[in-house]
């Protein structure tokens, strides 16, 4: 009987032991690690090219926010030659087409959608509008606005 206690008592402890470890032994480990060994910035850094980027974000009745979205995709510091922000309009039926419009001369393109077909549907059509060759996904809820400052590579 003393065995099958001893057992037991060593799995309970070896779980606590695993428990403590993942929840404050490896977080401690981790900041020792950052406060100490630091990584050397790679050389060459600050003459390396901006990527292009495709901002696609598909909307539905979005008027209410749109605004807020797109003055917060054009207060990005990024390079706007490398930008590409497409807004694809699910078929809205208030004036979401008219707002994204009014800053088509700030670089916003609007790809307006005939029939409503849902979020896939729309990020499916906006790849056939690439002006850049690789386009990341990005999920993004028009009502959520990005920060000014944007890290930058």
């Amino acid at each position: 009987m003393d065995q099958i206690n001893l057992v037991a008592v060593s799995i309970v402890l070896l779980a606590l032991a695993l428990i403590l470890y993942t929840y404050a032994g490896y977080p401690a480990i981790l900041w020792v690690m950052g406060r100490f060994v630091r990584r050397k910035k790679p050389e060459g850094d600050e003459n390396r090219e901006w990527p292009s980027v495709s901002i696609t974000i598909p909307a539905y009745n979005e008027e209410a926010q749109i605004e807020g979205l797109i003055q917060s995709l054009l207060a990005l510091d990024y390079p706007k030659d490398k930008l590409q922000i497409l807004i694809v309009s699910d078929a809205s039926g208030d004036g979401t087409h008219d707002i994204v419009q009014g800053y088509a001369d700030q670089g916003i393109e609007l790809l307006p959608l005939e029939d409503r077909g849902g979020k896939t549907k729309a990020e499916t059509r906006s790849h056939r509008r690439p002006r850049i060759p690789w386009k990341p996904e990005q999920n993004r809820d028009p009502r959520q606005h990005l920060p000014h400052r944007p890290q930058r590579p």
